[in-house]
This record gives structure tokens, sequence and C-alpha cells, in this order.
């Protein structure tokens, strides 16, 4: 740790307290990658301070900061009063889950998310332009990982009101879209 590292330094043995203090800045690198992870996984409270679009802001911030060849091409012409409050947390959720299964597992360099609202109804798509997968071969052997991401967007979407559609292919790249009809006002 750093105590070992200042006497190492103390008494003059460098090469010694480089690697101690490398190996320090590993742990401090996994330590902070845990503490940005457990802030995401928690209801992020910039959602009921700021609202969906500024917390949308900062998670595409902080995906750029950890992913910076990824290009993201992003929508929102949506006003914040439009999206009705129930829905924020599972749009969040959603792109939370979509962008990691994107990282994870496609290989994209670029990643499209549009949310916006077309008439009455609220819409969110997420693509990419990476390896894609056959649906149906995913849902017979998926790989707990990749097939409980995709499971939990569609029963997020099923469960607030909104209509899931999934289109892949092997070399096609991946697109994701939830539709939320907006007619009737949502209890919150």
């Amino acid at each position: 740790g750093v105590e070992d590292s200042l006497q190492l330094l103390a008494k003059n043995e460098n090469v010694a307290a480089a690697e101690s203090l490398q190996r320090l800045k590993l742990k401090v690198k996994e330590a902070l990658g845990e503490v940005r992870r457990v802030a995401m996984d928690l209801r992020p409270s910039t959602l009921d301070d700021l609202g969906i679009l500024a917390t949308l802001s900062w998670f595409f911030r902080e995906f750029g900061a950890a992913c910076p060849d990824m290009k993201v091409d992003r929508d929102f012409s949506i006003e914040e009063e439009n999206v009705p409050a129930p829905l924020k947390i599972t749009i969040f959720r959603i792109i939370q889950e979509a962008t990691s299964n994107v990282v994870k597992h496609a290989h994209a360099r670029r990643l499209r998310v549009s949310l916006k609202n077309t008439g009455s109804v609220l819409c969110l798509s997420i693509e990419d332009d990476g390896d894609g997968f056959d649906p149906a071969e995913m849902a017979k052997y998926c790989s707990l990982d990749k097939g409980m991401g995709l499971l939990s967007m569609k029963e997020r979407a099923k469960l607030s009101g909104g209509h899931y559609e999934l289109a892949s292919a092997p070399g096609q790249g991946t697109y994701i879209r939830v539709l939320w009809p907006l007619g009737a006002p949502t209890a919150s």
C-alpha cells in the first residue's frame, strides 16, 4: 500500500517503490470501477432531481469516458414533461442494459440511441453495428449472461405497458425498440 511505497522510496529502492505504486494504482482503478458500477446499479438520484434527459446526458458522458472508441449518436427529441414519471427508471434501465450488452458482446463501433414521441407513442430505440446474433438460436442456447439481459429488458418493457421489439442477425448488428402508448395518463 501507500506505507510500503513510502518506505521503499525513503530507502531509495526506486524500482521496488515503482512496482508497489503500480500495484496501488491498479487497486485504486478497480475500486473506482466498482464504485461506478454500484452507483449505476442504484437508482440514480439525478433521475428524481434533474429528470431523465439530464440523467441520460450524464450516463452517456460516463459511457464515453469508459468506451472512447465507440461513436454514440443520441437523439433525445422529447420534452421532460412528455415522459411519464414511472417510465423514467424503466427507460434508464433498458438503455443501461442494452449498452452493457453492446459493450460485452457486440464488438460494435457505433451506437444509436433515440428517445422521442411520435404522436401518442413514446419510442425508445437502440441500434448498434456490432456482431449481431440469431434471436431464435439465442433463445435456445443463450449464455445466461446475455440471455438474462435481453429477458430483463423485455420484462421491463412489458411490465411498464410497453411493446418490445428486437431485430438482429449475425453480422447485422442489433436493433431494439420499445413503444409506450401515451394516450391514457399514467398513475405515478
